[in-house]
This record gives structure tokens, sequence and C-alpha cells, in this order.
């Protein structure tokens, strides 16, 4: 393994594993899913993925993936007819982008790629009985792999500053993580207020 992605790997890790116990991914990880929180799940991912290729595109840089990303979640809530979540929108700004920084965030991105047959695996042994789609979480595993050993060879050929495509790296692991937080208690606070309500009545 090269030094670069070793550094991104060691400089991310606990932020990662942070990602892993928070509340809307956790049930991924250990098993405790409905319908309600994937469909929540993809709607969070898919307002992320849509700001940032718009912060993306207004410093003049393009990702297929995102995009494809975006087209992926779009083809799962009509395959389930699933709902549009009221969850917050993200509020990002990226004041600026170089070629490092984009491979930082694409790090993550295509990780994320890869660790998202993990949640795949988890929703077909959970959600046996129910209408699923998994063409975000579960695209095919030669594309992924190819993809993501394009993008490690790009990666080393073209990162010419570690410390800046590290940095960015963690900044969008922060991001997810922040916006995660917000939908989180914002859902936490609906199903308070529908409590009250119901209790009122």
């Amino acid at each position: 393994m090269s030094k670069l992605r070793t550094t991104l790997q060691e400089k991310t890790h606990a932020i990662h594993q942070r990602l892993h116990q928070h509340p809307l991914l956790s049930p991924f990880v250990f098993g405790n899913i409905n319908q309600q929180n994937y469909v929540v799940l993809l709607n969070a991912y898919k307002n992320y993925y849509s700001k940032l290729f718009e912060q993306m595109a207004r410093h003049n840089f393009e990702s297929p993936m995102l995009e494809s990303a975006v087209e992926k979640i779009d083809a799962d809530i009509i395959a389930m007819t699933a709902y549009e979540a009221h969850i917050p929108k993200p509020q990002i700004n990226l004041k600026s982008m170089n070629l490092n920084e984009w491979y930082g965030a694409h790090y993550v991105l295509y990780g994320s790629q890869l660790g998202g047959r993990i949640i795949a695996k988890r929703i077909k042994e959970k959600l046996t009985h129910t209408n699923i789609s998994l063409c975000f979480f579960e695209p095919p595993i030669q594309e992924t792999t190819k993809n993501w050993h394009r993008f490690l060879k790009n990666l080393e050929l073209n990162v010419n500053q570690t410390e800046a495509c590290v940095d960015f790296a963690i900044i969008i692991f922060q991001q997810i993580e922040n916006y995660f937080w917000e939908v989180f208690h914002a859902l936490e606070y609906n199903q308070l207020t529908v409590n009250t309500e119901m209790s009122q009545k």
C-alpha cells in the first residue's frame, strides 16, 4: 500500500469509526433495520451528494461518481415507490477546491461505495418481505472494484500535496457526520411533536 493511501487511512480512521456508530448508520451495521430508516438514509445521502456535486461544479470540478450515485438513489426511491423524507437540506459551502482536495473528497466517496455492500447485505437479511431496491448500496461488484482501483491509480499519479488531500478527506467525513446528526435530531423533534400532539387530543 502506498504512503499516501496509508496516511489517508490512518488520519480518517477515527471519524470513519464514529460514523459507523452514528444512529442513522448503526442500524445498518448491526442489523436493526426497517424500511423507514432505509428510506431516510437514502434521502440523506441524496441530499448531501447533490449539494456536494453542486459545490464542486461551482469550482469547475466534475464528479461523474456523485452524479451516478444520485441517479442510483433516485432509481431506488422510484422502485420502492418510496417517499421523499422530510429532512433538512445540508448547509455546506466549499469556499475553494483544488485537485488535491478533489481527490481527498473522492477517497471518502469511493470508499463509502465499497462499504455500502455491507449495508446492502444487512438490508437483504432483514427486509426479506419488503419491497426494496439496492441500486445505490449494491452496484455491480465488477463496476465498484474497477472504479476503486482506477481511482487509487489516479490518486497516486495526481496528488502532489498529501496534507491538502488528507485534510479535505477529513472535512468531507465531518460534513457527512454533522449533516447526519442534523437529520437525526430533526427526526427526533418531528417524532416528539407528533407524540405531543397525539397526547393532547
